[in-house]
């Protein structure tokens, strides 16, 4: 009897270490999958992060983005605009903007995103303190542009700029030998004098450029060409100015860009998302990037190259 007592008691034992075992073995793998979940999760995050989407935004959403600083050439923020025009989740698009400009083809770059997006869906331009030169051209694309009373707008113009500094130099006894092989080759140069036949080939580009920022306005606010070129000598105009120009379309705010998209194009503006058209920076280089101000405007605008197409106050 004893014996058998013993046999079922190590059976039983047997069978606790076999359970014992196999809850370790099946609380192991469902750790396994919670960390895989947890993985998954967090790259579909990033994955929206990356793409400047917020994260699970839902369907049927106005997107919200906002064009801030110097506008320059931005390949991430152009396939952000670009999904915004193929996502069908997307029923309308509204733009912040508040700008000085940048360079010409950093303007007409995002010009021509808006204009894309314009085709398949309603977008509207929010001007803030300043929606000047290429922040100007940016808010052409839109279907609708409103503006503060406040707002500094307009600056239509094109603007290339150079320094010569050959008599300075000769004054600290420096002579500058130049080498090219022909006479307009990377003019205008500082190390030279600027000659009537460059500062004519320049002008020449200058125009053709000019005649492009005219022709959109032309195109976005059905104003005759000759009336768009008085308009268009560089200066900047109030947001009452601009309305009375008929270089933007009402006075108002956010507010009234959704009561638009409401009324005229029977779109619910419940949902309304922010979409972020430019990578995230680390907390050091937005706090330095926030105490910069003014400075850094001026200090990135000496490093934008090409034809600019900008307005800042005291500077041009």
């Amino acid at each position: 009897i004893l014996n058998f007592l013993f046999l079922i008691d190590s059976y039983i034992m047997s069978l606790n270490t076999d359970a014992l075992l196999e809850r370790i073995r099946l609380k192991s793998q469902l750790l396994k999958w919670r960390a895989l979940f947890v993985i998954l999760l967090a790259a579909l995050f990033f994955s929206y992060s990356d793409s400047g989407l917020s994260v699970f935004p839902g369907p049927n959403y106005i997107a919200r983005i906002e064009i801030t600083g110097l506008v320059d050439q931005d390949r991430y923020r152009d396939s952000v605009l670009k999904s915004l025009s193929e996502d069908e989740d997307v029923k309308a698009v509204i733009v912040h903007i508040n700008t000085p400009g940048g360079t010409v083809v950093g303007g007409e770059s995002i010009y021509n995103a808006l204009k894309d997006i314009s085709k398949v869906k309603p977008t509207v331009s929010v001007m803030g303190t300043l929606a000047t030169s290429a922040g100007y051209m940016v808010a052409l694309g839109t279907e609708r542009i409103y503006a503060n009373q406040g707002t500094l707008t307009g600056s239509i113009g094109v603007i290339l700029h150079s320094a010569e500094i050959v008599d300075l130099a000769k004054k600290f006894g420096i002579e500058i030998d130049i080498v090219k092989s022909g006479p307009l080759k990377a003019s205008p140069s500082p190390l030279e004098k600027f000659t009537p036949e460059a500062r004519q080939v320049m002008q020449d580009v200058i125009d053709d450029y000019y005649d492009v920022f005219v022709n959109m306005v032309v195109e976005g606010r059905k104003i005759d060409k000759a009336e768009v070129i008085k308009l268009a000598d560089g200066r900047v105009y109030t947001g009452n100015q601009a309305l009375s120009k008929k270089l933007v379309d009402e006075i108002g705010s956010e507010k009234e860009a959704l009561l638009w998209l409401k009324d005229k194009k029977g779109i619910d503006t419940e949902n309304v998302v922010d979409v972020s058209l430019f990578k995230e920076t680390g907390k050091f280089e937005s706090i330095f990037s926030s105490l910069s101000g003014q400075n850094a405007i001026f200090s990135k605008m000496l490093s934008l190259q090409g034809l600019l197409s900008v307005w800042v106050d005291g500077i041009m």
